[in-house]
């Protein structure tokens, strides 16, 4: 199955339930910047739209490596 690294970025107060969330989709956790209200995880291609779709979820992108050490984010969609 492929996977792909995605920043997840949640509504205020929601935390708990999109970590909830995204460990339920199959998510790999590798960053939590609570400050920023976001994760940065590892999920299976098929479970980022149900992550999407969630009302929790504010925004979400891509997280892409230039190089070892640096990651860019490209959007993933715009979320209305």
């Amino acid at each position: 199955m492929n996977k792909t690294r995605i920043w997840v970025q949640y509504q205020t107060g929601h935390k708990q339930a999109v970590r909830e969330l995204l460990r339920s989709s199959g998510a790999v956790f590798h960053y939590d910047f609570t400050d920023l209200e976001s994760f940065v995880v590892t999920l299976p291609e098929g479970a980022i739209e149900e992550v999407a779709a969630d009302p929790q979820v504010s925004d979400y992108w891509y997280a892409t490596m230039m190089s070892t050490d640096e990651p860019v984010l490209e959007p993933l969609q715009e979320k209305s």
